[in-house]
């Protein structure tokens, strides 16, 4: 199952779009895997932008909450740029806390 890094709605608004769910979708018509938007951001976050790896994994913690019951099998966590990993670090976790028990982390470009 593919599951997209949901943008935090602030910016999905002002956007237009969310590069993750985008990026799952070619995933999805790519790998013939499921699509499922179950990962939910449930407190608001600054723009992850200029901050340090430490100031990163405050701003982060605990923003995401996976939609229960677990998928079984592969969980893709898919994100659109990783810099420290703290986004899908905290992914992870949300999904592991879920019951999920295979999680796999990609992005599709890294800054360093």
């Amino acid at each position: 199952m593919i599951v997209p890094v949901p943008l935090d709605p602030r910016r999905r608004a002002a956007r237009g779009y969310d590069q993750a769910s985008r990026l799952a979708s070619h995933l999805e018509r790519s790998l013939g895997w499921s699509v499922a938007s179950r990962l939910r951001r449930v407190r608001e976050t600054v723009p992850q932008v200029g901050l340090g790896r430490k100031a990163r994994l405050a701003n982060i913690n605990g923003a995401f909450h996976f939609e229960v019951p677990p998928i079984p099998g592969t969980v893709l966590l898919v994100a659109d740029v990783m810099t420290t990993g703290a986004t899908i670090d905290q992914g992870e976790r949300a999904c592991l806390a879920a019951g999920c028990t295979d999680v796999c982390g990609v992005t599709f470009a890294r800054e360093p």
